[in-house]
């Protein structure tokens, strides 16, 4: 059974109609890396957080999600010694909705394409788990321990390698000419600016 938390965290500010203020930091700490932001990539995020935090009933909704599979999902890459800040790929991903499916027909919280799910064996026979959180996040620490291997253990590698796939990433950053992502500008990949911003918008609740 889920274990659910009372979301009375910092919503006194969303009860009484407002909403603090939010400044995106200079750095922030993702997974044990330094993320440095300039003011182009601060630009970017702060977008993308207004998106998800300007509605308070969007907002509300959104944690309300985020709260019922959020602490299944840490433990299960504890379990694995992940570093549990990974969670927020599944936050960006579908909100954590296991219902969520896109047009493309990725499912879950994590959105596995169907090849990719049988790879992981989340269908066989007659039966797909996707939507299915505890089999699901079983399947993604697994696929994240592969990239992590391939990837010099650089965690923001491996949050990007989840939307462009390993050799896609690879292929991402001999493009941009660099050889580490936590530089955060205009130049930045859109994937990594909504993680940070999700991030930015859940961290406070659910650290």
């Amino acid at each position: 059974m889920n274990k659910l938390v009372p979301l009375i965290i910092s919503f006194s500010l969303l009860s009484c109609g407002v909403m603090a203020t939010t400044t995106i930091p200079d750095s922030i700490v993702v997974a044990n890396q330094v993320i440095l932001i300039d003011e182009d990539g601060k630009k970017r995020i702060l977008q993308k957080y207004l998106s998800l935090t300007k509605s308070q009933k969007f907002y509300h909704e959104y944690l309300s999600q985020v709260n019922q599979s959020i602490f299944n999902v840490n433990g299960i890459l504890s379990k694995y010694k992940l570093h549990t800040d990974l969670k927020y790929v599944a936050a960006l991903e579908s909100h954590m909705n296991p219902k969520a499916e896109s047009r493309t027909g990725a499912k879950g919280i994590w959105q596995f394409k169907y090849d990719t799910a049988m790879e992981l064996g989340l269908i066989y026979d007659n039966a797909d788990k996707r939507e299915c959180v505890m089999a699901s996040t079983h399947a993604v620490a697994q696929y994240f321990m592969h990239h992590l291997d391939y990837l010099e253990e650089d965690y923001l590698k491996v949050i990007l390698a989840h939307h462009l796939g390993l050799q896609g990433t690879l292929m991402y950053m001999k493009n941009q000419r660099i050889q580490k992502l936590n530089q955060i500008n205009k130049n930045t990949h859109i994937y990594l600016i909504h993680y940070l911003a999700h991030y930015i918008a859940l961290n406070k609740h659910f650290n």
